[in-house]
Parts: structure tokens; C-alpha cells; sequence
């Protein structure tokens, strides 16, 4: 007679198989699995293992019960099992038979949303990044990175904390210089992502570096590493980093997105759609999430509460859950556009990088390096120069002191070209051109927008027609404020002087 733990009994009357539920809960219960519950009536199952924790489903559990009944149980699957129940009880069944009777009894009512409850909670303390150091996860062990740089640890060192499976990275690691350029000989294909970078950033000619593209690569970097911390503090990483390009694409922002992947989870979103309901692999395991090619009219208040306040997300057929903001993802952007919104709202949460034309749809990066990004023709040490840039790239966010804080010239003026349209761009450059020869002048505030409106290289375009003095109003008090243009209101806003200091 077998000593296994068991889950069933013999119905006396009926002669026939009894599934006791609380016991299978117990029974899935020695073997890791736990719930974790979000509101009522909303919960999702783990199973613990070691170190790892992994989120699982009803599939999961029935694999569990089945391997439980044709693998420990295989050495005496053609005997009889008998076991004493309740009493002087005894029933006789082979265990093919106890699995069938499983089965037409419907795993569905045994996990059933009510039967789910009888799980019992999640009660773990994850290993979370801290506001000095990152952590990542590999087969071998993991990686801690500080201002100072990356140290590996076995998983022994752990002291009680956990991780979840999603964060670990099925490859080994070890600690290299990914400026020593015999490493970076070997590791060719690893380190044209570290060419890819600084072509990103461009810098074309490494003997040819000015200071501009120096602090511009440094900036790529720490936005990189910004992403990849998985630490949040209101007031310090209140950002959204922005990846675009002056409507070429091809310019590398899908490799940067693949390359934050191959380090965290990313759930990426088509900015295009309007869908009330998140894609099902928006969890609170995300790490960052990416609104790709969103398009120049994309309302950005719309991401407000996300990079700011807690995290509210809902899927399909499901309620609504808010996660604390110490615990939701990072967002960031994709687009082929300049991102408009000029207002100190928007710019407060936005840190943009425009990418340099060195790619394009011309010269991608494969034909380049003659090899795709994170393939399978990678090699072990490919892959593992890779994960050490990424690595750099967190140690030069840590160093920043929380702050992203670049200048780009050439975005700050494709910018202006978005924001205000050239028509009125021209009108306007022309009184300032005014100003700066004739020194302060006060002009009428309506006559500002009338004579643009009665201009003659203007009036016929369908945008003068339709512009309203509000608008213009507002847009060109923020322009002569974006070109450092001084001016004042008298008291009933009839007038405005405007100088130049």
C-alpha cells in the first residue's frame, strides 16, 4: 500500500470515485501553487519552485494532477492501489482508471472561479531593483549593476527573496570590458550593436568625435538604462522616452525596442488603435510599456496618469486593476513623427531622442553588418557582449542622479517646425527680424492676427482660412517665447510690447 498522498475516495452508494476538491487543493498546495488576488473575483495562480515564481493556469494544474497519476504512480499502473478511506472503508482502482474518472469529471468544476479561492495566497517578497542598483536574471545566476559597475551572484544569495520566471533570462552570464577590443574582435556580432549605438547617436568616425555626439550618445545610453531600472520614484523618473526619427523610419528605433526586450518584459501597443480593453500580455510583470508609431496627433495627456500616478489597466472580460506606482512599468514611444505637445505639461514627461540618419530604408543595419539583431546566428559570447552594454547602460543611468537632461538642437527645431506651422513661422520671424532692428515696438494685439490673416502669401491656404484668433493667439505668444522674444500685455490685452534683451 503506497503512502502517496491521495484526492479522491470511494462513493459507497454509488460504487464510485469521489473527487474531494479541498484536497486537491491541498495536494497543488505542497507543490508551489498559489494565488494572488487583485480585488474579488479577480485573482491569478503562481506556482513557487526554489527561487522562481511563475504565473500558471488551469492547464497547468490539470498537467500537474495528470503527471501526478501516470508518473509517480507509473510503477503500479497495471496493480490494484488500495487504500483505506474514512473508516473501515476500502476501495480498488488502477490509477488509468482514477485519471479517466478525472477527466469525465470535468476539470472545469474543479477549477471553477469559486473553487479557485480555495488557493492559498501569494505570501513572497520579490527581489526588487533599489534606487542604487539593478538586478538581472540569468540561468547561471544574476547581475547586480551599480554607479560602479556589475557584479554576477549565484542564486544562493538570494537570502529568501524570489523572482518571477518572465525576468529571467534563459542564457548564462559572466562579467566582461566591452571596451578591451580583443573581446570586442571575438564578440563581433555583439559589439556591432555597440557600432549601432553610436551611429544612433552620430557618431560615424570614433576618431572623429565632437562633444556634441559624445553627450548624445551618453544621453541614448541613459535612456537605455532609465528603462531597464526597474525603480520608480515620483518626481525623479516621471519620464516617457520618446525614440523617433524625422519621418524616414528604418532608422533603428525597432532594435532599440528588441534590444530592451531581450533584457525585461515589454509589452508593446499600436498606438493606431483605440481599444478600450489592454492586449492580455499587459501584466503587472510588464517592465516597460511601448506605444509604437504613434502618429503626430497623438494626445499625450492620454499617458499622463501612467508615467505619473498609479497604473490603471483592464483586459477583456475582465474588471479594472490599478497598480501602485512604485510597482508599474515605464513607458516608452516610437514614432516617425515629431511627438507635438509644447505646453510645460507635455515637455515635463517627455525625454525624446532623434535618431541620426546613418540607417535608413536604404541602408539598413543588416545590409551594414551583414547580419540581423539577436538572432539565432548569434553566439553564446555574442549574446553575452550584448547583455554587458546593457549593463554599461544602466551604470551611466545610475550616474546621471536620476536626471535626463540633453538638448538636442536639431530636434529642438524640428520640433518648433511641428509645433508651429511655416506660414506662421515666416509672418512671425519677420517682426522679430523687426525688432532686433528697430529696437522695442508695441503693437496692436488683433492687428498681429489680422494682417497675417490679410497677408497676401498667406490668406489663400486652407490653415489661414480656418485659423481663429485663439489659436493664433496662443501660438504665437509660445513662439516669440521659444526664440527668447521678451514682451508684456497692457491690462485689457488690446496691446502688446515686445523687445529683446
Amino acid at each position: 500500500m503506497t503512502e502517496e498522498k491521495i484526492f479522491w475516495s470511494l462513493n459507497p452508494e454509488s460504487g464510485k470515485l469521489k473527487f474531494e476538491t479541498e484536497e486537491i487543493y491541498s495536494f497543488l498546495h505542497e507543490r508551489g501553487y498559489r494565488k494572488k488576488t487583485f480585488a474579488e473575483d479577480d485573482l491569478e495562480t503562481y506556482k513557487q519552485n526554489g527561487h522562481v515564481v511563475s504565473r500558471v493556469y488551469a492547464s497547468d494544474q490539470i498537467n500537474e494532477l495528470v503527471k501526478f497519476l501516470r508518473s509517480d504512480y507509473k510503477h503500479v499502473t497495471e496493480e490494484t492501489i488500495i487504500f483505506p478511506r474514512k473508516g473501515p472503508v476500502t476501495f480498488k482502482f488502477a490509477p488509468k482508471d482514477i485519471l479517466n474518472e478525472l477527466i469525465d469529471y470535468s476539470f472545469n468544476k474543479i477549477f471553477s472561479e469559486k473553487n479557485i479561492n480555495l488557493h492559498r495566497e501569494l505570501d513572497i517578497r520579490i527581489k526588487k531593483h533599489t534606487r542604487q542598483a539593478a538586478y538581472f536574471y540569468f540561468k547561471n545566476g544574476f547581475v547586480e549593476v551599480t554607479k560602479e559597475g556589475s557584479k554576477f551572484h549565484k542564486y544562493d544569495a538570494m537570502q529568501g527573496l524570489y523572482v518571477y520566471e518572465d525576468h529571467i533570462i534563459n542564457k548564462d552570464i559572466s562579467i566582461i570590458d566591452i571596451n578591451d577590443t580583443a573581446i570586442q574582435d571575438f564578440c563581433s556580432k555583439g559589439h556591432s550593436f555597440f557600432h549601432f549605438l553610436q551611429s544612433a547617436a552620430g557618431i560615424e568616425d570614433i576618431e572623429k568625435v565632437t562633444p556634441e555626439q559624445t553627450q548624445k550618445y551618453k544621453y541614448l545610453l541613459e535612456c537605455i538604462g532609465f528603462l531597464l531600472h526597474d525603480y520608480k520614484e515620483q518626481g525623479s523618473t516621471d519620464y516617457c522616452v520618446i525614440f523617433c526619427d524625422d519621418n524616414r523610419g528604418g532608422s533603428g528605433k525597432g532594435i532599440l525596442i528588441q534590444s530592451l526586450r531581450q533584457m525585461t518584459k515589454v509589452t508593446e501597443i499600436d498606438a493606431k488603435k483605440l481599444d478600450p480593453f489592454d492586449p492580455d500580455d499587459l501584466t503587472p510583470q510588464t517592465r516597460i510599456k511601448v506605444y509604437s508609431d504613434i502618429e503626430p496627433a497623438f494626445h499625450f495627456p492620454r499617458v499622463y496618469n501612467e508615467i505619473t500616478e498609479g497604473i490603471t489597466y483592464r483586459h477583456m472580460y475582465k474588471g479594472t486593476r490599478t497598480i501602485p506606482y512604485r510597482e508599474g512599468w515605464k513607458t516608452a514611444f516610437t514614432s516617425n513623427h515629431i511627438v507635438r505637445g509644447n505646453n510645460d505639461t507635455d515637455l515635463r514627461r517627455q525625454r525624446t531622442f532623434l535618431l541620426n540618419p546613418f540607417f535608413n530604408k536604404e541602408n539598413t543595419p543588416r545590409d551594414y553588418y551583414g547580419h540581423g539583431f539577436f538572432s539565432e546566428d548569434w553566439e553564446p559570447s555574442d549574446w553575452n557582449y550584448f547583455y554587458n552594454i546593457m549593463f554599461e547602460c544602466v551604470r551611466f543611468w545610475l550616474n546621471a542622479d536620476y536626471k535626463l537632461t540633453f538638448t538636442d538642437a536639431e530636434y529642438g527645431m524640428l520640433k518648433m517646425q511641428s509645433e508651429y506651422p511655416l506660414e506662421m513661422r515666416t509672418y512671425l520671424d519677420e517682426i522679430i527680424d523687426k525688432i532686433k532692428t528697430e529696437g522695442t515696438t508695441t503693437l496692436k494685439s488683433f492687428d498681429l492676427y489680422n494682417n497675417f490673416k490679410k497677408d497676401e502669401r498667406f490668406r489663400a491656404l486652407p490653415f489661414v482660412k480656418a485659423l481663429t484668433a485663439n489659436f493664433f493667439g496662443r501660438h504665437y505668444k509660445k513662439y516669440f517665447a521659444e526664440m527668447k522674444v521678451l514682451y508684456k500685455e497692457n491690462c485689457n490685452r488690446t496691446e502688446i510690447t515686445i523687445w529683446i534683451e
